[in-house]
């Protein structure tokens, strides 16, 4: 199966799905389609990485594929990778409440064709973040956490602030999330599994 695949899984219950036949990854429409997940505090803890395996769409304006937010502040994000408008460049920010930028990478030239997978990485030290494609590295940008960063969501596919926005028109592999700055050993193991599940040789 790959980006071309039309036929979609099933899920009726939790125990009522199809179980074969459908493509191997979730399809986000860049419309209003995200995934909640239990707020893991991210930015919280310090340090985080997250490893995907993605096919982008382009669309007109950026979007991010897992972040942090706050329900009650529009301002306060942690937004580990965003696709960028600009030719769906990989970038990451951090926003404080009071809508301050700490940091924001202003994208890298990591476009692809719509629809080719690739395997993203971010790995955010707590003083650095750096941004990596197909395990070479983009980026690496040095920032000093200040102020409030106040959160309570971590949401795949957009960003979830008083309301949901910056939906990713995104085909999703595969994804690892840890509360750890991953080591280059740890993060060339999680690049290669999630290589292989979704055909890119690493």
């Amino acid at each position: 199966y790959g980006p071309s695949a039309t036929r979609y899984q099933r899920v009726n219950t939790a125990t009522d799905y199809d179980t074969s036949g459908f493509p191997v990854y979730l399809k986000f429409d860049g419309v209003d389609d995200y995934l909640s997940l239990p707020y893991m505090g991210l930015y919280a803890n310090g340090s985080a990485s997250v490893v995907t395996a993605s096919a982008l769409l382009r669309q007109a304006t950026g979007a991010c594929t897992i972040s942090e937010g706050n329900t009650a502040d529009a301002d306060s994000l942690y937004c580990m990778t965003r696709q960028l408008a600009s030719g769906g460049n990989l970038d990451s920010v951090i926003v404080r409440d009071d809508a301050t930028v700490l940091l924001d990478t202003a994208g890298t030239a990591s476009a692809l064709a719509d629809g080719a997978v690739s395997v993203r990485d971010f790995v955010d030290t707590g003083s650095g973040i750096k941004l990596f494609k197909n395990s070479g590295q983009l980026t690496s940008d040095a920032y000093a956490r200040s102020g409030t960063v106040t959160l309570n969501n971590t949401t795949i596919g957009a960003k979830v602030g008083t309301a949901a926005a910056l939906f990713n028109n995104l085909m999703l592999y595969g994804i690892i999330i840890t509360k750890s700055a991953l080591s280059d050993a740890d993060r060339r193991k999680c690049e290669v599994y999630l290589g292989r599940k979704a055909g890119v040789q690493l």
